[in-house]
């Protein structure tokens, strides 16, 4: 009789236990309360993410803004924000996007560039027509300003100008940060 007070009892504590439930998905969009800005959800999608903070993620019109999604690049029309769903759709794949400044075109690099690392083959993409083009002898997707070239950015002197047109820079000396910040101090001298 034990056994079975014991199996009703457990059978009337699951059916009245909520089952396990999932998590809430959180809101297309809200109105934040500390602020009182209305944010708005741009993507489903688990993985997908906005450019680094100093990449420029919108057209020069300001009409579209790419990210990263799990399945490239995407472009998304933010001129409908808050009157239609968002919508945003791959236009590419590659990764070091960078939108430029003047023209319709993101940067992207794809496969493997010199010694292993990141880099490789360097496209222009236009976020309208998805029509690409490879820009020769380009070594990474940072432009200059007015699109003319690209560059390599290194940590060091080792700045490189792939043209050979820019003579490098003097090497400077190596000066400890001690004796940068207080010319001619000792660290006795410094308090705590």
């Amino acid at each position: 009789m034990t056994i079975s007070k014991w199996l009703l009892s457990a059978l009337w504590m699951s059916l009245s236990a909520p089952a396990f439930a999932q998590p809430a998905e959180p809101p297309r969009e809200w109105i934040d309360p500390t602020t009182g800005h209305r944010i708005i959800r741009l993507s489903d999608e688990p993985g997908s993410r906005t450019l680094y903070f100093h990449d420029p993620p919108y057209t020069p019109q300001g009409d579209k803004m790419i990210f990263a999604a799990p399945g490239g690049l995407a472009v998304m029309d933010i001129t409908k924000l808050g009157i239609e769903p968002p919508k945003s759709r791959i236009i590419t794949q590659g990764g070091g996007a960078i939108m430029a400044r003047r023209s319709r075109e993101v940067y992207v690099s794809r496969g493997v560039g010199r010694g292993g690392r990141g880099g490789g083959p360097v496209y222009a993409v236009n976020v309208d027509a998805g029509k690409e083009r490879l820009i020769p002898n380009a070594v990474s997707t940072v432009i200059s300003c007015d699109e003319s070239f690209g560059m390599i950015v290194l940590r060091g002197d080792a700045a490189i100008d792939p043209s050979g047109k820019t003579p490098s820079p003097p090497t400077r000396p190596y000066v400890p940060r001690l004796q940068r910040m207080f010319p001619g101090k000792k660290l006795e001298d410094q308090t705590s």
